[in-house]
């Protein structure tokens, strides 16, 4: 599996491929959350790249969906910011 991960990098971009195929090479969730210091960054990856779900995040934190909605975007503004500043 690890050595064909990055070939399939590139074709997790492709919409047409169906999401559990896309993402068969994405960590955990588990693994995602080991670091608790930069948790909104750590569900900001797990939404973005990984293709995890608000649900799927909200139920292995414990939490609603719209509090990693929030979350989400606080990182983008976070983002946007410093996008602006450069």
């Amino acid at each position: 599996m690890e050595n064909i991960q990055h070939l399939i990098k590139e074709q997790e971009k492709l919409s047409e491929i169906p999401k559990r195929q896309r993402y068969v090479t994405r960590p955990s969730l588990n693994k995602l959350f080991l670091d608790t210091d930069k948790k909104d960054e750590q569900i900001y990856q797990a939404y973005r790249k990984f293709g995890y779900t608000l649900k799927d995040i909200a139920k292995h934190l414990g939490v609603h969906y719209a509090t990693i909605s929030r979350a989400i975007k606080r990182i983008e503004k976070k983002n946007k910011m410093f996008d602006c500043k450069t």
